[in-house]
Order: C-alpha cells, then sequence, then structure tokens
C-alpha cells in the first residue's frame, strides 16, 4: 500500500511540475464550443402585411383595412412603396414613414373606417370576399413580401364578427399556417359606427402569443465543484415550446431542455435561456448566477490553482489538519492524497 502511494505521489509531482513550467501559479480553465440551433437563415422581410380586415366592419362591409408592420429596428421610409393585388384593385401607392419595429394603417376611402386609429394612407379598391393575391413591393419593384388568398382567405370571418385575418408571427413567410382569426378578446379600435373592432389596427395581433420563459438552477448557491441542473419553466400559452438555446455566461451553450453544467472559475456568470414556441416566436430569461470556489481555495486567494494543488500535497503528506474542510475535497473526513489528485485533475481540466 505504502508503494502504491509513494508511485502516485511520485507521478502527481511529476505532472504538476510539468504543468506548473507551461502554466506558472494560473488557474486551468477550459471552454466548451457554442452550440448552433441551426445554419444560417435568411433575415425576414424588413415590411410584412400584418392584419387584413378583408371583410369589412360590424359599420359598413366596404370598411375595409390593412395593415403592415416592420421587422426592422429603424424607421424606413416608405415613398415608392406599393402594395398590389393580382386581380388589379386595390393598388396603393405608399409614402411617409414607417416606425421602427411599428405600423402603417391602410384605410379604405375614408379615415373613418378605423374611427379613432389615424390613418397612414388612404386606398380606393375592394378586397373581394373570395380571396385575393396581395404583393408588397419595394421602390425597385422586388416583391418584398406576399400573401396567397387567391383561393380563399386563410382567417378571418364576415358577420357578424367581421372579424380580421392576423399573421402569427411577422418574421415568417405568409403562408396559410402562419395566419389566425382574430379572437375577439384581443382587440383595438372602433368601426365607423362606434363599435369595438375585431381587429387590432397599430398593435399586436391576438394570434401572436409568443413564449414565456422562465428557468431555475439546482443548487442554488454554486460552487466550482457543484454540477448544476437548469430546469426549464418556460410555458407557451397558446402551444408548445420547440426548441431551447442556453448561454450560461463563460463561452459555454446547450440546446438540451433542462442540461447540466459546471463552472471551473469563482464568479457571477449572466445566464440566459432563449426558447422558441411552434409559432417560431421567441422569448428569453436570464439571471446571475453566482459561482464561489469552495473546497480548493487553500491560501484563500479566491479561487483554486496550482498553488493550492501544492499546499494540498503538504497536508496530505504530513497529516496537517491545519488544511481543515476546505483540503477534504471528496468530503471522506480526511486530507489524503485522493484529495490533492482530485484537486489537480480539476485545476488541470483533466
Amino acid at each position: 500500500m505504502g508503494f502504491t502511494c509513494l508511485t502516485a505521489g511520485t507521478q502527481l509531482r511529476k505532472r504538476l511540475i510539468a504543468a506548473a513550467r507551461r502554466h506558472p501559479l494560473v488557474v486551468i480553465a477550459f471552454s466548451l464550443p457554442l452550440a448552433l440551433l441551426g445554419g444560417p437563415s435568411t433575415p425576414p422581410p424588413a415590411v410584412v402585411i400584418h392584419e387584413l380586415a378583408w371583410s369589412g366592419t360590424q359599420a359598413s362591409s366596404n370598411d375595409e383595412w390593412i395593415e403592415l408592420r416592420s421587422n426592422v429596428n429603424h424607421d424606413m421610409s416608405l415613398l415608392g412603396w406599393r402594395l398590389e393585388a393580382e386581380d388589379g384593385a386595390p393598388v396603393v401607392t405608399l409614402h411617409g414613414t414607417l416606425p421602427a419595429q411599428g405600423y402603417v394603417l391602410l384605410e379604405r376611402t375614408d379615415d373613418h373606417t378605423v374611427d379613432d386609429v389615424p390613418a397612414d394612407v388612404l386606398f380606393t379598391g375592394t378586397l373581394e370576399n373570395s380571396g385575393e393575391v396581395l404583393r408588397l413591393l419595394d421602390p425597385e419593384g422586388r416583391v418584398v413580401d406576399s400573401v396567397d388568398c387567391g383561393d380563399g382567405w386563410f382567417a378571418g370571418r364576415t358577420a357578424p364578427s367581421y372579424a380580421t385575418m392576423e399573421r402569427v408571427n411577422p418574421e415568417r413567410s405568409g403562408v396559410a399556417s402562419n395566419w389566425r382569426t382574430n379572437d375577439g378578446v384581443t382587440r383595438n379600435g372602433c368601426d365607423a359606427a362606434g363599435l369595438p373592432l375585431s381587429g387590432t389596427p397599430k398593435t399586436s395581433n391576438s394570434a401572436t402569443k409568443p413564449p414565456v420563459a422562465a428557468f431555475s438552477t439546482v443548487p442554488g448557491d454554486a460552487t466550482i465543484w457543484d454540477v448544476l441542473r437548469f430546469m426549464d419553466l418556460s410555458l407557451d400559452p397558446d402551444g408548445q415550446v420547440v426548441s431551447w438555446r442556453w448561454e450560461f455566461g463563460d463561452g459555454a451553450a446547450s440546446t438540451t431542455q433542462n442540461p447540466t453544467h459546471q463552472y471551473r472559475n469563482p464568479g457571477v456568470y449572466p445566464a440566459v435561456l432563449a426558447v422558441e414556441d411552434d409559432d417560431g416566436l421567441v422569448a428569453r430569461s436570464a439571471r446571475s448566477i453566482v459561482v464561489q470556489c469552495g473546497r480548493g481555495d487553500l491560501n484563500g486567494d479566491g479561487c483554486a490553482n496550482l498553488l493550492d494543488v501544492r499546499l494540498a500535497l503538504v497536508c496530505s503528506r504530513s497529516g496537517d489538519s491545519a488544511c481543515g474542510e476546505v483540503a477534504d475535497i471528496d468530503q471522506d473526513g480526511r486530507v489524503d492524497m485522493e484529495d490533492a489528485r482530485r484537486l489537480a485533475e480539476f485545476v488541470l481540466g483533466l
């Protein structure tokens, strides 16, 4: 037994001496490569067709309105932009400025279609109840967004509710699955008769309900020796969360729903969870993870490093009780060579 301990100690000292020459008195750490949710994706259109009151309102079926939405973080001039129907009507020449992440309201004929929300652009021509193919073109004539409802509108209702057709995710294409009917609860504005609209002009659509991101960690108070469990507590009000991305704040990441992670150095780490639901909507939650050194900091400088390993070797060979619990790495009630070995492997990242 003595020979085995002596051999292990000799081998450990040789490894420490070699490591110390390469990395004198520094904390040796590692980081994991960042995990990606997917490959490069096409950026969303700068402007999209966002809501369509194709059936009019309770005041008049002729009181149609259209909402456009910005997907960019800066104001945009709409001079030279056009919204066109494939059958030739309506054709709307746009103007003015679209606010960053904001809305532009197009009202048919006059500014009383949505009586208490000012129109940005007026247009003539009818949105046929049987459906339309609409295209949004930039000043160069390029199609920026389109909605192909030539065989019938994807959503929305006629009398009695006259509910609008709402885009779910403004950053996704205008396919049928990305449109829903206004829920009749989330509403904004009144029609020309003062009746509440079943729509949301110039506000978030009722169909756009992002998930709520939340998480906890176990244990709550962490040390460099703890393997933390990150517990996803996220919810989606109208569907389910389908993907997760964790950034632990130390360069490591994960796309597992409930990952584990061990921090190699003391500090305060900004951990962030981003979740995506089945509509492609994203939410984030962040919290600070405080990590202390705990066991292994024999010299009291706040971190475990090669100097602590040297001290652990001294304690393990001499049986120095002054080292105390901080040197009892494996928590077996005594300070021995096994503690020095484990501390060395941790510091060296082995």
